[in-house]
């Protein structure tokens, strides 16, 4: 069996490439976050969905879309609808038809789903302050770079 040919040269050692740190980072911070979110039976994306609902209800007065929420989450909309289906046999979120846009849902967490955010969200907020933490001074500047990355990543 032959072995194609591969150009090493062009590539950059694994330890000062930034797409292969982010996978590697972003994969060990997400282990942590799902083991705090285990004893909520609930996934990441599921809790993301579901705060982020919750966080918009709480400062918007006009009803939460679908579509809104899958930006608000960074997810795309097939996703937030089969994570919001989930959400919804498990009484988290109910969704009807947008009043006046018949083409939009609108999402509303329920007393439950508040609930289950209420619960979660301080053991989130440990995992982030313990993993991020250890940046130490450096913190404010890596929170500022992600900003500029979501920014820029919002717009393609």
């Amino acid at each position: 069996m032959s072995r194609a040919a591969i150009d090493w040269e062009a590539a950059e050692h694994p330890s000062e490439s930034p797409g292969y740190l982010l996978w590697r980072v972003s994969a060990a911070w997400q282990r942590r976050i799902r083991t705090a979110l285990k004893p909520y039976g609930i996934t990441h994306a599921q809790f993301v969905l579901l705060t982020c609902l919750a966080w918009l209800q709480d400062r918007y007065e006009a009803p939460v879309t679908q579509v809104a929420l899958a930006d608000q989450a960074g997810l795309d909309k097939v996703t937030t609808g089969d994570v919001l289906a989930t959400l919804e046999k498990a009484n988290l979120v109910k969704r009807r038809p947008h009043a006046t846009d018949k083409r939009a849902w609108e999402v509303v967490a329920t007393p439950s789903g508040r609930a289950k955010v209420a619960r979660a969200l301080p053991d989130v907020v440990a995992v982030d302050r313990a993993f991020f933490g250890t940046l130490g001074k450096d913190s404010a500047d890596f929170l500022a770079l992600m900003q500029r990355l979501d920014s820029v990543s919002r717009e393609s």
